[in-house]
């Protein structure tokens, strides 16, 4: 059986937008809004999150793929709402990122909810500049599937990075944008 490793796809992410990122981060974890127990909140788990889906937002910029992508920093620790187009219909995509270039794991802790049908992983090549692999990607059954382990960081669904979908097949079927206005 030949093995497909996937490709990954390097992303610049300005200075501004990683800025960005902290003070969503800060925000939420200095407005009182954690309460899911499933985080390790030690860490900069939402600032290396924002990280990787700003990475994934401007991927599917340069693609010219349709994608809302929407923060919330009131009311509780919600995850971004991020969604993309199959063939006219929404598909709730989940970004995971891994913090650091020596990371070789796509990881889903154990308690978090499943609400993607597309999961994407990516990973921190370096920080300054801010370059992000977009690592592969799954379906949400893939998902739900995957093995559990625990690699230092609490019980978790996990596959290798290189063992995932290849992006490129992911973007025929997205739907593109045809049109901006405004």
């Amino acid at each position: 059986m030949n093995v497909v490793l996937a490709t990954p796809v390097t992303i610049l992410v300005p200075d501004f937008e990683v800025a960005l990122a902290r003070r969503w981060a800060d925000a939420i974890k200095n407005g009182g809004h954690l309460h899911k127990p499933q985080f390790d909140y030690r860490d900069d788990t939402f600032f290396y999150g924002y990280i990787g889906e700003l990475a994934t937002r401007r991927w599917l910029l340069r693609e010219g793929i349709l994608h809302r992508f929407i923060v919330h920093l009131d009311g509780t620790s919600a995850p971004p709402e991020f969604t993309v187009w199959c063939q006219g219909q929404p598909k709730k995509l989940e970004v995971k990122n891994a913090s650091q270039a020596h990371h070789q794991w796509f990881l889903v802790g154990l308690n978090q909810d499943l609400d993607g049908e597309v999961f994407i992983g990516t990973r921190i090549q370096a920080m300054s500049p801010c370059v992000v692999s977009v690592m592969g990607w799954l379906r949400h059954a893939e998902v739900d599937q995957l093995p559990i382990g625990d690699l230092g960081h609490g019980p978790a669904r996990q596959k290798r990075f290189e063992q995932m979908h290849d992006v490129a097949k992911l973007l025929p079927r997205l739907d593109r944008v045809l049109q901006v206005i405004g």
